[in-house]
């Protein structure tokens, strides 16, 4: 399983929690078409904060 940027860039290795949980789906084949973003504690998105590795790193949940 990989991660692709929009640019063809491999963010697999940036994000292993996104690899982590995506494996716990029953399927054999899938893709997910979608955009990380962080969601702040009033459970909107916020698109200003693309640091999702802080995000996880204080226990945010991650949802596919």
């Amino acid at each position: 399983m990989r991660l692709i940027s929009r640019n063809g860039h491999d963010w697999t290795g940036r994000y292993p929690w996104i690899i982590e949980t995506a494996l716990e789906n029953r399927l054999k084949q899938f893709v997910i078409d979608g955009e990380a973003v962080v969601l702040g504690v009033d459970g909107v998105a916020d698109f200003q904060r693309p640091a999702l590795a802080q995000a996880r790193s204080r226990g945010a949940a991650l949802r596919l």
